[in-house]
């Protein structure tokens, strides 16, 4: 997902996203571990999006004058 895809999303989209996205890393690393992941570059990747959608969201809280992570926890 592109950065511009990102700033699309509503804040609950966003937080759904970066939740998604560190489940898929989860598995991801357990199929790594196991043998059974054929794509080693996805774990990088899947890294990557979380960071992009923690930064989105960053963005929006410094935008709104709100604290760090306070759009997870509404």
């Amino acid at each position: 997902m592109a950065i511009a895809d990102l700033h699309k999303l509503n804040d609950e989209e966003l937080v759904h996203t970066e939740l998604q996205l560190e489940r898929d890393l989860l598995a991801a690393s357990f199929r790594l571990r196991t043998g059974q992941l054929d794509d080693t570059a996805s774990v990088g990747r899947v890294r990557k999006e979380i960071a992009r959608a923690r930064t989105v969201q960053r963005e929006r809280e410094r935008d709104q004058g709100l604290p760090k992570d306070s759009l997870r926890t509404r």
